[in-house]
């Protein structure tokens, strides 16, 4: 049987092709899925160690040049990829997007019905042109994390329980391996996360030691996947209180859930943290996220002026226009799944130009219309 890449991506091709026809039936779609899950069973192994083998012998900050684009978080959801693939790469109308590089920052994996089939996806294309394609790693790609999830469930119930477990040890081996952050034309500082409160230099990133298992035991790399911006600090369900709150003015209000204390915005923090030469927050939101930091402005600031950086590009929260611009234009949070967890949210990418400038494309706007690219851009 061929594993090659190239082999891997037609065939991975051929089933986004044939599973999302509109008003196939449930059996056809059953079929179809049996088939490609015995063909990944038999290549993964394969792919899986050519993969590991390359990332092995690379650090975990890398340079990618220009002109690129940066696709946030996945999550499970093939048909996105597999957009994004028609509108890109496999798109002849462009020639730049036939020599474009494409960075992914991670969370490739949970939540979605189709994370084994995005992982070898990816996997197959870092495997097929790996000075093009860059895969970050996510707080996802963690097996800590994704055996709680639904990734280790997904392995086992496509290919049962031994060849499952195999195969999610192998993909898991990759993600172990997966770089932390990529500088993208000397001027943009890509990550799942954020920049850490532990680490202030880039040969100190460049340094953290991989394969990293548990990330939680290195706390730069821990933070890189888990910090979020100090605008993203409302919960969820919190984000209506949060824009009221903005409209009336106030930065501080009753709390009436838990009859005590009050609410407070990100302004509020931001002042606070400002007024007391701080740059980050314990992470308050530990119901949701259960680890790392909220960085204010003023610390994205530091961090990249003493890097010689001009941007942070981001993924790791669902955003329901697809990208959100903070820190006074100087952070882009991208996402790139969906309708993710049913939010009905749009997709986006960022694009980094040959001459540094920066932009947030919208991929799929809330209704799910797919914005190709054409001769115009």
């Amino acid at each position: 049987m061929d594993n090659s890449s190239g082999a891997i991506l037609e065939r991975m091709r051929e089933f986004c092709g044939q599973y999302f026809i509109p008003g196939i039936t449930r059996e056809n779609r059953r079929a179809i899925s049996s088939r490609l899950n015995r063909y990944v069973a038999a290549v993964t192994p394969a792919l899986c160690q050519r993969v590991c083998d390359r990332l092995s012998a690379e650090p975990s900050l890398v340079s990618v040049g220009t002109p690129c684009y940066l696709f946030g978080d996945i999550h499970g959801n093939v048909k996105d990829l597999y957009d994004i693939e028609c509108s890109f790469w496999m798109n002849s109308g462009l020639d730049q997007l036939q020599s474009a590089r494409y960075v992914f920052l991670g969370d490739y994996v949970d939540r979605g019905d189709h994370s084994v089939e995005v992982a070898v996806y990816l996997l197959a294309l870092r495997d097929a042109e790996p000075h093009r394609f860059t895969l970050l790693r996510g707080n996802h790609e963690v097996r800590l994390l994704n055996r709680s999830f639904t990734f280790w469930i997904e392995c086992r119930k496509k290919f049962g329980l031994v060849v499952g477990e195999r195969i999610w040890d192998q993909i898991n081996r990759c993600f172990d391996r997966l770089p932390l952050v990529a500088i993208v034309g000397q001027s943009v500082f890509c990550c799942h996360g954020g920049p850490p409160r532990s680490a202030t230099t880039l040969a100190e990133l460049t340094h953290i030691p991989k394969p990293l298992i548990s990330p939680e035991e290195v706390p730069s790399a821990q933070e890189i996947l888990w910090n979020d911006p100090i605008e993203s600090m409302s919960s969820y369900s919190a984000e209506r209180t949060e824009e009221t709150m903005r409209a009336k003015g106030q930065r501080w209000a009753v709390n009436r859930i838990r009859g005590t204390g009050f609410y407070y915005t990100a302004a509020a923090v931001q002042e606070f943290l400002d007024a007391n030469g701080l740059r980050y927050l314990s992470d308050v939101r530990n119901r949701i996220r259960g680890t790392g930091f909220y960085y204010t402005a003023a610390a994205v600031q530091e961090f990249l002026d003493a890097n010689g950086l001009r941007y942070l590009v981001r993924a790791h929260e669902c955003v329901d226009t697809g990208y959100r611009v903070t820190s006074g234009g100087r952070v882009i949070t991208v996402f790139s799944a969906f309708n993710y967890c049913g939010r009905n949210n749009a997709t986006a990418c960022v694009e980094v130009t040959t001459d540094g400038t920066i932009r947030p494309i919208v991929l799929k706007n809330r209704l799910g219309t797919v914005r190709r690219r054409s001769q115009t851009g």
